[in-house]
């Protein structure tokens, strides 16, 4: 897979519906890290398998507060299937955004999202 930079632009809209996006990856790649640390400033060192999370916060967007969730999905190849082959039906379907999560120690957490990648620059 050829890694590239891109500069996402978050598109105009109604200034009352919150923005969502989801962090996807293998398990113990960090995606409820970064969100904690993000968030509530905070780092845990112990690793607390996730089923699925929401979180909602408060960001300024385009010099306006918004609203943003962040769903923090579990490192389970479930996610992938959930948004690949059930994306008609799945909660994943209406994300303003998708970040995609590997270990930079760990080749395999960064070919996993292979799948992931192709579907999404697919569409």
């Amino acid at each position: 897979m050829a890694v590239s930079s891109m500069l996402l632009s978050i598109p105009k809209r109604d200034q009352y519906a919150p923005y969502r996006f989801a962090l996807f990856g293998t398990a113990t790649v960090g995606k409820s890290a970064l969100i904690c640390r993000y968030l509530f400033d905070t780092y845990r060192e112990d690793y607390i398998p996730t089923y699925e999370d929401h979180f909602q916060s408060m960001a300024i967007i385009d010099n306006i507060e918004s609203e943003f969730e962040i769903v923090d999905t579990p490192g389970s190849d479930q996610a992938f299937t959930n948004l690949i082959i059930e994306k008609k039906d799945s909660m994943y379907n209406d994300l303003d955004a998708y970040v995609l999560v590997y270990d930079i120690t760990n080749v395999e957490s960064f070919k996993a999202l292979d799948p992931l990648y192709a579907f999404l620059i697919g569409q």
